[in-house]
């Protein structure tokens, strides 16, 4: 019974060290202190903070910090959707959509932006409706 309160406890603990180790990154990235962050995400991308590894892979997108390499963009990303993250899922399936690091795929990208969209993601919301009411593309049945 001690074993799994004290369990409980250090678990809590540990994820509230994360979060703020996650804020902290963000400040940076926001401050463009591009290191710093890259650093601090890397930590906890390592350790497997989804969001972490969502933040590395649009670091490697978008050249911040590193050099911009799409195919290790994916590699974060795909790490990110593996644990159902709606950002991640939503910009892997961008990935997919340009063939961006990936192969290109229509059929990826509107399997991961329909479920970026089932998760709650606006980005893709609004992707799907652009895409429908703009360009008279439907490749996400309702």
């Amino acid at each position: 019974m001690k074993k799994s309160f004290l369990i409980i406890v250090l678990s809590f603990f540990l994820s509230s060290i994360a979060a703020a180790d996650y804020q902290n990154a963000m400040k940076s990235y926001n401050s463009g202190d591009y290191k710093g962050a890259f650093y601090e995400w890397k930590s906890l991308a390592l350790n497997g903070d989804s969001k972490a590894q969502t933040e590395i892979g649009s670091m490697y997108c978008n050249g911040n910090y590193v050099s911009r390499d799409y195919s290790e963009c994916a590699y974060w990303f795909k790490k990110a959707v593996k644990q159902n993250e709606p950002r991640a899922q939503f910009l892997l399936g961008i990935s997919y959509l340009f063939g961006l690091g990936v192969e290109k795929s229509s059929l990826e990208a509107a399997y991961l932006i329909e479920a970026a969209k089932a998760s709650g993601n606006r980005e893709a919301l609004k992707l799907i409706k652009y895409y429908r009411n703009n360009l008279g593309i439907d490749f996400w049945k309702n």
